[in-house]
C-alpha cells in the first residue's frame, strides 16, 4: 500500500530503510517493496536498501550515506518499522532535507506521537492488540493440547494517511 501510494504520486526511485534481513519482517517487507515495484515495471536498486541494524542510529547513518554525495539520490524512502523512520527523521533534519518538498518518506508502523510530527508521515499500523489476543489463545490452546499444527494468520493493516508524499506528477 505504501509503495503503491508512492509510485501513483511518480516515485521510481525508493529507498528502503529495513531492518534486519535475518527477521522475518525484513525478508518480507523487502519483497513487499520489490512486488509492489516489479507490478509497475520498476526495479528495486540494491545499493538503496539497508540490509540491517534495528536502532534509530542504525538507521540514521544509512540515511546519512545514501543521500551523501553529488550522484542519483531517491525522491522516496520507505521505512520499514517505526524505529527506522525515527533515524530517517533524524538524518533528513540533520542534511536540511525537508519532507515532503526534498524527500518523501513512509513508514510501516506509525511513530509514537505521531501527530506531533509535522508533516504526518504516511504509515501502515497493525493492529498489536488482536496480534496478542491471537497469541495468547494459541499458547492457551497449546497449553491445552488442543493445537500442535503450525497456525498462520494474516491481518488487515490500516493505511494512516499522511502528508509526506510529494507529487512527482
Amino acid at each position: 500500500q505504501l509503495v503503491e501510494a508512492l509510485i501513483q504520486k511518480g516515485h521510481t526511485e525508493i529507498a528502503v530503510n529495513n531492518v534486519l534481513m535475518n527477521i522475518s519482517s525484513g525478508k518480507e517487507r523487502l519483497e513487499g517493496v520489490r512486488m509492489a515495484m516489479q507490478a509497475y515495471g520498476l526495479h528495486l536498486r540494491e545499493e538503496w536498501v539497508s540490509r540491517g541494524g534495528f536502532t534509530s542510529d542504525d538507521a540514521r547513518q544509512w540515511v546519512k550515506q545514501i543521500f551523501a554525495g553529488n550522484g542519483l539520490k531517491p525522491t522516496a524512502v520507505f521505512c520499514a518499522n517505526n524505529v527506522m523512520t525515527e533515524g530517517t527523521l533524524l538524518a533528513l533534519e540533520e542534511l536540511n532535507l525537508r519532507i515532503p518538498e526534498d524527500v518523501s518518506v513512509v513508514s510501516f508502523g506509525e511513530l509514537p506521537m505521531h501527530q506531533l510530527i509535522q508533516p504526518r508521515i504516511e504509515s501502515v499500523v497493525q493492529d498489536p492488540f488482536r496480534i496478542g489476543q491471537l497469541a495468547g489463545e494459541l499458547v492457551l490452546m497449546r497449553l491445552k493440547g488442543e493445537k500442535e499444527d503450525f497456525c498462520h494468520y494474516e491481518l488487515p493493516l490500516k493505511l494512516k494517511h499522511g502528508n509526506s508524499i510529494r507529487s512527482l506528477s
